[in-house]
């Protein structure tokens, strides 16, 4: 049951544009994913429709947009485990229609990973945290390797600005008059 309502959510998604039902059935798949017990979740996290909302590529997307698809990220990602993981992780690699990355959970957090907003930012941060968590061997060797790594330079840029900013009050709070 779990897989039709997904495929039926994913088609209504693909059809509509507008911003309310786009919210609103992400929402939806969000909490279904959070309120799902081991064996249905098995099931909804096997299902192809849901692997479709993984790989959404979004154009112009507006902020509310983004924060409630980076939810749903963030409820996959919570769910997670050294078993549950092969179901969202393609050993393969891409898939023969190479439209398909290897761990889009990943793929899609870090594409986020530099919005605007501080809050899917910080999301985006919390999903990947989690991701390094699991100790599944190919989990682990993809989150060092390209696309992955661009992480690593995002994450190196943040902790260098926060220092700058940093080393800047500490001097100012130095100066005596």
């Amino acid at each position: 049951m779990e897989n039709k309502v997904t495929e039926l959510l994913f088609d209504m998604f693909t059809r509509s544009k507008r911003r309310e039902l786009l919210v609103s059935i992400i929402s939806s798949l969000a909490k279904l994913v959070s309120n799902l017990t081991r064996p249905s979740l098995q099931l909804l996290l096997a299902s192809p429709a849901l692997l479709n909302f993984q790989i959404i590529k979004f154009g112009q997307v507006t902020q509310d947009v983004a924060e409630y698809y980076v939810n749903f990220l963030k409820a996959l990602s919570q769910k997670l485990d050294e078993e549950l993981v092969h179901l969202l992780y393609n050993q393969v690699g891409l898939s023969p229609t190479k439209r398909c990355p290897q761990f889009a959970l990943a793929w899609q957090s870090i594409r986020f990973y530099n919005h605007p907003e501080t809050l899917i930012k910080t999301t985006c941060r919390n999903i990947v945290l989690s991701l390094f968590k699991i100790k599944e061997p190919h989990v682990v060797s993809y989150l060092g390797e390209f696309p992955f790594v661009t992480f690593y330079s995002h994450i190196t840029s943040l902790v260098r600005e926060h220092w700058l900013h940093i080393n800047r009050y500490m001097d100012k709070s130095w100066v005596i008059d």
